[in-house]
């Protein structure tokens, strides 16, 4: 790999490829070894949307971790934001959804650990019998065929539902008129639909692996994606207290309006300002040499 002529900075998200048991890309694993390696290595800086990311980025390519710029992620505030009553209302009845549900938006890739969340709904008892999980996102067919056929197995087949895309202004009634947003994700670079979520006043149950613990600070219900009695727990601590539930929703409000795009920018600025720094003192250093 030659050095570029100019300073060069890369933002890598994660380390999913390498760091995930369940990928399962040989010919990937192998790009990222032998030529995405040396691309990292000859970067002047490099960035990440968080500490747990810089971490593995630092262990796997051998990078002193100061040259890592951790720099979260913001949210689409136009999408993500508090919707009214009406609206949950209106979303709810178009979509036939009925109360209670919890509720999760996004992809159903095996690393998402959607299963968890089927399990614990399976144990909620009698008295929760109605409770459902309600998905919305693309339609991975071989993963949402594997979800209903667990689904299927566990008696669960009318309390789970997958509506497929949203359309922009459905996603915040969605997610807002959920009893709980559900996070079970087991490897992670961000975790951007939990803030997400949280834009939309949704209180938040979460994964304790990875960054996440990072990005839901202490508003979220911090889990182990691998027990699913946890999430069992929380669901009907979440369902016998509508006081807990609006606490959780403003505590959402508060961890979410942490993170702008304004302030990524601006981490960005300064990730740039010092990679031309580091640039010009290794032309230096290589003019001083010739």
């Amino acid at each position: 790999i030659v050095r570029a002529a100019v300073p060069q900075v890369l933002f890598i998200h994660d380390l999913r490829v390498v760091d995930y048991p369940g990928e399962k890309s040989i010919l990937r694993k192998i790009h990222m070894e032998v030529v995405f390696k040396h691309v990292v290595r000859s970067c002047e800086r490099l960035a990440t949307p968080s500490k747990h990311s810089a971490a593995a980025l630092s262990r796997w390519a051998g990078v002193p971790v100061d040259r890592i710029d951790v720099v979260p992620e913001g949210i689409d505030r136009a999408t993500f934001k508090q919707p009214g009553k009406q609206e949950i209302r209106r979303l709810l009845d178009s979509k036939g959804i009925n109360d209670p549900y919890f509720a999760y938006h996004g992809t159903m890739a095996a690393h998402k650990n959607l299963k968890t969340v089927l399990s614990a709904i399976a144990d909620l008892g009698p008295e929760w019998k109605e409770t459902s999980l309600v998905v919305a996102g693309p339609p991975d067919r071989g993963a949402l065929g594997d979800l209903k056929r667990k689904a299927g197995e566990m008696g669960l087949s009318r309390r789970f539902r997958h509506l497929g895309y949203l359309q922009r202004f459905e996603i915040a009634p969605f997610l807002a008129g959920a009893q709980g947003y559900v996070f079970p994700s087991e490897y992670e670079g961000f975790g951007l639909s939990v803030l997400e979520a949280m834009a939309c006043g949704a209180p938040v149950l979460a994964s304790s692996a990875g960054p996440v613990p990072e990005v839901a600070g202490k508003a979220a219900v911090l889990l182990d994606p691998a027990s699913p009695q946890g999430w069992t727990i929380a669901m009907k601590d979440l369902l016998k207290s509508p006081e807990e539930c609006e606490h959780m929703r403003a505590m959402s409000l508060r961890q979410a309006g942490k993170f702008t795009w304004d302030k990524t920018v601006q981490l960005l600025l300064q990730t740039f300002g010092r990679a031309i720094a580091q640039g010009k003192r290794h032309h230096s250093r290589r003019n001083g040499k010739d």
